[in-house]
C-alpha cells in the first residue's frame, strides 16, 4: 500500500479512539468532581453505601458473562474484589489491615489490566480462563505468604520512596506502583490505538478511577463512586462494543449491510445509491491468498471513504461496498464517483509478502527489488438513483446491481448507470 493510504489508516484509528475516549473521561471528570463534594455523615448511609460498587460491577460481570467477553468479565471480578479487600481485608481466611490490602493493590490492579489485555478473549470457563482464574488465585496467596513472612519487611519494600524530594513525596500511592501504574497506562493507550474501541479506552479510564480512589483512599464515599462508575464505565462498552459489532464490518472498520438497511429506510426524498465491486477480486484471492485479499479490502475501504460530496460508504458484503448519497441526484454525483474511481486506478497496492521492506515506498520511488510485487487494483460502479419509477429502495439498488453488471460486462474498470 502508499504512504498516503497508510496515513489514512492512522488517522482513522486515531479518529476512533478519539470517540472512545470521549465518555470515560467526562465520567471521570464528572466522578472526581462530585467525589470531592461529597459528605455523607449519617451511619446508616455510610453503611448502605459500601454495597453499591457491586450493584454496578456485578452486573457487569454478568453482562461481560452472556456476550462472552473474558477480559470485561475478569476487570469487574478484579475491581469487586479490590473494593471488598479495601473495606473487609479478608484474603485466603486471613485479616490483612486495610492499609496493607491498599498497598498490595496499587501494585497488583495496574498490573492485572495490562495482563488482561495482553491475553486474548479465549472465553470465561474454559481451560484459558482457568488459567486466568488460578493467576488471581496463586496472587492471593502471594500477598498472603509475604504478609505471613515478613510484614514489616514487605511494606517497606512496596512503599520504598524511589524519589526523596519531589511532589511525589506525599503521594498516597507508593512510588513503585506508580511506576508500575504508568507503564500500565502507556501499554493501554498503545493497544486503544491498535484496537480502537469502547472496552479498550474504558481500560486506561478504569486504571485512572482506580488511582483516584487510592490518592483518596481516606474518602470512603470517593472510593465508592469511583468503584461504582469502574462498572458502569465496563457496561458502556460493552454494549457500545456491542453496537458496533452488529453494525460495522470488523476487517474495514465501516458500517455494513445491517447499517445501510436501516439508513435506506430513514431515507424520504431523493437519493444516489452506487455498487462498487473490486475487479476480479476472486482471481486475485486465489492467486496471492486471504491476507493479502483483506489488505486489499481495507486498502479500497479507505479510498472510498475519502469520497467528497456527501457519500457515505457501507461494506456490503464480499468484494462489494455501497455508496449512499442523501438528497443527491446521479448529476450531483457524477464527478466525485469519477475522482475516486480514478485516485484507485491510479493507485499502486505492494503485495505483502516475505521480501517487502517494513518501510513502504513513496509513490515517486520505483522498486528495486525484484521480488516485490506491484499490484493494480480497479473498481467497477454501478449508479442509480431514486425515481417515480423506481421508488422503494430494494428497487433502486436492484438498478445499481444492473448498472454494475453492465459496468462488468463492458470491461470492467468503469462507472455505468
Amino acid at each position: 500500500m502508499t504512504i498516503t493510504n497508510s496515513q489514512e489508516l492512522l488517522k482513522r484509528s486515531l479518529l476512533r479512539a478519539a470517540n472512545a475516549l470521549v465518555i470515560p473521561l467526562v465520567l471521570i471528570s464528572l466522578t472526581y468532581y462530585f467525589s470531592s463534594k461529597m459528605v455523607v455523615t449519617q451511619k446508616v448511609l455510610l453503611d448502605l453505601a459500601y454495597y453499591v460498587p457491586y450493584l454496578f460491577l456485578l452486573p457487569a460481570a454478568g453482562l461481560a458473562w452472556r456476550f462472552n467477553r473474558s477480559r470485561a468479565f475478569f476487570i469487574a471480578l478484579l475491581f469487586a474484589a479490590a473494593h471488598f479487600l479495601l473495606n473487609e481485608p479478608v484474603l485466603a481466611g486471613v485479616k490483612i489491615e486495610s492499609s496493607i490490602a491498599a498497598l498490595f493493590l496499587s501494585y497488583l490492579v495496574p498490573f492485572n489490566l495490562a495482563l488482561l489485555v495482553f491475553l486474548k478473549e479465549r472465553g470465561i470457563f474454559t481451560r484459558h480462563g482457568l488459567i486466568r482464574f488460578s493467576l488471581f488465585i496463586f496472587q492471593a496467596l502471594l500477598v498472603v505468604s509475604l504478609v505471613y513472612w515478613d510484614q514489616d519487611m514487605t511494606i517497606k519494600i512496596l512503599a520504598y520512596p524511589l524519589i526523596s524530594e519531589s511532589i511525589l513525596k506525599s503521594s498516597p500511592v507508593p512510588h513503585g506502583a506508580i511506576v508500575v501504574s504508568f507503564i500500565s497506562i502507556v501499554y493501554l493507550f498503545t493497544d486503544l490505538l491498535q484496537h480502537p474501541s469502547s472496552l479498550a479506552a474504558s481500560k486506561a479510564g478504569i486504571l485512572v478511577l482506580f488511582l483516584l480512589a487510592m490518592m483518596n483512599i481516606d474518602q470512603s464515599l470517593s472510593g465508592v463512586l469511583l468503584f461504582s462508575v469502574t462498572g458502569i464505565l465496563i457496561v458502556l462498552a460493552l454494549v457500545q462494543d456491542s453496537y458496533f459489532m452488529a453494525y460495522h464490518d470488523q476487517l474495514t472498520g465501516m458500517p455494513g449491510r445491517r447499517a445501510l438497511d436501516e439508513q435506506l429506510l430513514k431515507l424520504g426524498g431523493k437519493y444516489v445509491l452506487v455498487m462498487v465491486d473490486i475487479d476480479y477480486f476472486k482471481k486475485f484471492n486465489d492467486r496471492f491468498g486471504h491476507d493479502v485479499g483483506d489488505q486489499v479490502l481495507r486498502f479500497i475501504a479507505v479510498k472510498l471513504e475519502s469520497i467528497a460530496g456527501g457519500g457515505k460508504v457501507f461494506r456490503y458484503g464480499g468484494e462489494e461496498f455501497t455508496i449512499l448519497f442523501p438528497g443527491k441526484t446521479t448529476w450531483d454525483v457524477e464527478s466525485h464517483l469519477k475522482v475516486t474511481h480514478e485516485m484507485i486506478s491510479n493507485s499502486r497496492f505492494y503485495v505483502r509478502d516475505r521480501s517487502r521492506p517494513k518501510d513502504v515506498p513513496d509513490e515517486s520511488s520505483q522498486p528495486t527489488n525484484r521480488k516485490l510485487r506491484k499490484v493494480k487494483i480497479t473498481v467497477s460502479m454501478g449508479v442509480a438513483e431514486k425515481s417515480d419509477d423506481h421508488a422503494n429502495p430494494g428497487d433502486v439498488m436492484k438498478q445499481a446491481d444492473q448498472a454494475l453488471y453492465r459496468a462488468k460486462n463492458k470491461g470492467r474498470n468503469r462507472i455505468s448507470t
